[in-house]
């Protein structure tokens, strides 16, 4: 048997890690009642490339399941967003439950919670409420953008609109929305998406800024600055889709020197007179 770690916090966070990583939970169903046999686990996290499920009773699984991201939707028992396995804990039994996961690239987190079918129910109907605000919002901010856009027809608006929908979509992807939807049968998308969209949203917001503010007016530095930035962006976007090599390190660091450089480019604007830069800021 392998040496177990105990773990102490709710949700198990391992960082950036490759490793194959294994969760051991001991379950006793202490019901009396026969109905109470049905349970569903939900794993919270959906960047997780393998996600193996087994349920265990006196040595022996009783219950399986391959249910992560490199799996097709049509896998799954339960078509979820993130992961969720029906499990049959009959009452007074004893079991050991192990899940077994690993992803290619980035951070892995372990968010595992048990839920009876009813509280999975609710739970589920309040978590599409939440997010369905909010992808309603980023839609409403498309479409009157795509209006400022016909009516006014600044370059600006049409990379705000680019930068809202990369934003939009790279939330999709990040929260399972997008395999659920939109390429449930081809899980091989999973593996560029995150990259791909997080890096093109970060160069549309590069290109607003360069064009809302019109930088041209300004220090060359500035100008100069933001093409090494999309340069930069195109190169690591075409290493992705044509190596191997997964480049979450490489994403995170491009996206937190824009987040750093925008706001730095537009104090500098704002210093020398700009009045966009200053609505910029304080947006």
């Amino acid at each position: 048997n392998p040496p177990f770690i105990p773990a102490w916090q709710d949700v198990v966070n391992l960082g950036n890690t490759t490793d194959s990583v294994w969760l051991h939970v001991p379950l006793r169903n202490d019901s009396s009642e026969r109905s109470d046999s049905h349970w569903i686990l939900e794993l919270a996290y959906a960047r997780l490339a393998r996600v193996d499920i087994f349920l265990v009773q006196n040595g022996a699984i009783v219950q399986q399941a391959r249910i992560g991201y490199a799996q097709p939707i049509s896998a799954r028992a339960i078509k979820h967003h993130f992961f969720a396995q029906p499990l049959m804990l009959q009452p007074g039994q004893q079991y050991d439950l192990y899940v077994n996961v690993m992803r290619k690239g980035g951070g892995i987190q372990i968010p595992l919670r048990l839920y009876r079918p009813d509280r999975f129910s609710e739970h589920m109907a309040t978590s599409n409420h939440i997010y369905g605000l909010y992808f309603g919002i980023m839609f409403a901010m498309l479409v009157y953008n795509s209006f400022l856009l016909i009516s006014v027809g600044h370059r600006a608006y049409f990379y705000y609109i680019l930068h809202i929908a990369g934003t939009f979509f790279t939330f999709q992807v990040l929260y399972g929305y997008a395999f659920l939807h939109w390429w449930p049968e081809t899980p091989v998308i999973n593996e560029y998406g995150i990259q791909i969209t997080t890096l093109l949203t970060g160069m549309a917001g590069l290109l607003f800024v360069r064009h809302y503010i019109d930088l041209r007016r300004y220090q060359a530095w500035m100008n100069q600055a933001i093409n090494v930035m999309l340069v930069t962006g195109i190169l690591l976007v075409a290493a992705r889709l044509l190596g191997s090599h997964h480049l979450i390190p490489q994403t995170g660091l491009y996206i937190g020197v824009s987040a750093v450089l925008m706001p730095t480019i537009a104090i500098a604007c704002w210093r020398q007179g700009s009045r966009a830069a200053g609505y910029f800021l304080l947006a």
